[in-house]
């Protein structure tokens, strides 16, 4: 088989034909592997800003920083957004078109998911009252539109930090809360079959007891009472028993 490479031909065999293929295929895996866990690596920021020339500006940056930037033109657009690609962060403007900032946050905020996810203004006002307004509809930082890209990548990066903190400090909350939780259960089935072996034992030798009592020298009332007992007791057996199986299997 003949290949052309840069201009000169070149008469390759089979088994340096199929070398070149595993070697490529190889490259190839490798490369996907390293996009897929670079990609895995990323952080997600939403970039909601009506500005189209100044959106491009932070979105280059932000991707040079290894961060996924996906962008939408004003508030209405960034909610439908959200319900099927959840940020890490939000990056957004204030004054916007169909819905502002102000309107989309609150309504970012009442979405169960959306809870922890970091919010940051970005705006040109500075007045403390728009300001207020913003954090208490569920911000957590303002920027100006005039800082650095530095000013700009170092808060999403703290707010990106403090989330993965409280996120570890809640699951070793919840670590801690499971372990007491197990111990609390293996406490109720060490106590549950002690209690149970302790019932058991009297019922065990009255189930004895009525095998052994002649039921020939009684009298029709009294053979049905003894009659009756057995199938109580036995009922007894059985409640203690199936009581102390569902305690041994909280956890289930």
């Amino acid at each position: 088989m003949i290949f052309i490479i840069t201009g000169t031909l070149v008469s390759l065999n089979h088994i340096e034909i199929v070398s070149i293929l595993y070697k490529l295929q190889a490259e190839s895996f490798f490369f996907i592997i390293t996009y897929l866990l670079s990609r895995m690596n990323k952080s997600k920021v939403l970039l909601v800003e009506d500005t189209r020339t100044y959106a491009e500006v932070v979105r280059r940056f932000l991707e040079r920083e290894n961060f996924e930037v996906i962008y939408a033109p004003n508030g209405s657009v960034a909610l439908e957004m959200v319900m099927e690609n959840m940020p890490d962060v939000v990056l957004c403007d204030v004054q916007m078109p169909l819905c502002d900032g102000f309107e989309f946050c609150k309504s970012f905020r009442q979405i169960p998911k959306a809870s922890g996810v970091p919010f940051i203004f970005l705006t040109n006002q500075t007045e403390s009252v728009d300001m207020r307004k913003g954090m208490g509809l569920g911000a957590d930082d303002y920027i100006k539109k005039s800082a650095t890209k530095n000013e700009i990548i170092e808060a999403i990066k703290i707010r990106l930090q403090k989330r993965k903190a409280i996120e570890e400090e809640v699951n070793l909350i919840i670590s801690n809360f499971s372990g007491q939780l197990e111990k609390r259960d293996t406490t109720l089935g060490v106590i549950a079959q002690n209690q149970a072996h302790v019932i058991r034992e009297p019922l065990a030798i009255l189930l004895q007891i009525i095998g052994m009592i002649d039921m020939d020298d009684m009298g029709e009332e009294n053979k049905r009472l003894v009659a009756m007992l057995a199938p109580v007791a036995a009922q007894m057996d059985k409640i203690i028993r199936e009581n102390v199986y569902s305690i041994n299997h909280i956890k289930e």
